[in-house]
């Protein structure tokens, strides 16, 4: 079905969505967002939020609490928990690279990505130690690099949070699980 969807609208890459629900499954097909190259290659910026999400562990079409955190502009942004903890993006699972090793939140506090799984994978593949506690914002001058991830938009760096600068190298953690990721998923 999605297949004959890209053919018909002459769309050789996009991304495709189905919403099931019990009378109906509908399928669409969308352009892959703009600047997203731009975005694998030199990072985002992230602002944390405040946001009580009480539904992280299920994919849901209700985000208006996620929406109304993006503001007019529509950018992602960074929820933070309880005590400071850095959860994920409205959109992205979020991973701190520290002196720990990679550091991100456990499920069920954040939506277990299908691209969250496999680069959990794919690190402790490269040696990197992986602990799954949520990063606290007192953490992020330490900060050795941050990424984010989900399965349309693959690994992409971020470059600041909350006005931090991090670094983006080429030779970093991110770069390695963001070429292997592409070549496991194909983004």
């Amino acid at each position: 079905m999605i297949a004959g969807l890209a053919e018909r609208q002459q769309r050789p890459s996009g991304v495709a969505r189905i919403t099931v629900s019990r009378d109906f499954a509908l399928v669409t097909l969308a352009p892959l967002p703009r600047g997203l190259a731009r975005e694998r290659c030199e990072g985002i910026g992230l602002e944390s939020v405040r946001i009580r999400w009480g539904v992280a562990a299920i994919k849901s079409t209700s985000r208006l609490p996620l929406v109304l955190a993006e503001g007019a502009d529509a950018e992602e942004v960074l929820l933070r928990g309880e005590r400071g903890a850095l959860l994920e993006t409205s959109r992205s699972n979020f991973f701190a690279v520290t002196d720990e090793g990679v550091v991100t939140a456990p499920s069920p506090t954040v939506l277990p990505g299908i691209a969250r799984g496999l680069v959990v994978e794919l690190a402790r593949g490269f040696g990197a130690p992986v602990r799954l506690r949520a990063p606290r914002t007192r953490e992020l001058p330490r900060l050795r690099e941050a990424f984010v991830t989900n399965a349309v938009r693959g690994v992409r760096p971020v470059h600041s949070i909350d006005g931090i600068r991090l670094a983006v190298r080429d030779d970093s953690l991110t770069f390695r699980l963001q070429k292997a990721l592409g070549q496991r998923m194909g983004v």
